[in-house]
């Protein structure tokens, strides 16, 4: 297991830097994955039906306010 970890960490660092941060926040820069994920687990059969972004994180955004955007 240890040597798997090693090996992982060692290929991470070879990995090129992409424009896109992969530190995204807020409900706008992660809603393309949002999306996917909903699609994912409706072909799962996860969900009853498809929900958007918006749909998801409504009572967030309410409290949040434009931080949430």
């Amino acid at each position: 297991m240890y040597r798997l970890l090693k090996e992982s960490r060692y290929a991470a660092k070879e990995i090129p830097p992409v424009d896109e941060d992969p530190l995204r926040f807020g409900i706008s820069a992660l809603r393309a994955s949002l999306e996917q994920i909903v699609a994912y687990a409706l072909r799962q059969r996860l969900i009853p039906g498809a929900f958007s972004a918006d749909e998801l994180f409504a009572p967030a955004a309410r409290i949040l306010g434009d931080a949430a955007k």
